[in-house]
């Protein structure tokens, strides 16, 4: 396997795993943090190819200033 892919294949691992482990939807922000990164194009294609794989859930949630953003759920924790 090439070495791109597998830093990707871990990295999407690493991305699994902190939403499969909380407790409650997390940001995109809030993930890139657990994963000790910023916010990128790059983790916002991941997180979006783990909810069209259907690993995760996305919501929309609403910020206080009535910004809408999207949070991602462990699928059992809505049932």
């Amino acid at each position: 396997m090439p070495q791109k892919n597998r830093k990707r294949d871990e990295r999407k691992r690493q991305i699994f795993d902190v939403i499969m482990e909380a407790e409650k939807p997390l940001s995109r922000r809030e993930i890139c943090e657990a994963i000790g990164l910023k916010k990128s194009p790059h983790i916002t294609d991941i997180i979006e190819e783990l909810v069209t794989e259907r690993h995760v859930i996305k919501l929309q949630d609403m910020m206080p200033n009535g910004s809408i953003i999207y949070v991602y759920v462990n699928p059992k924790l809505l049932n």
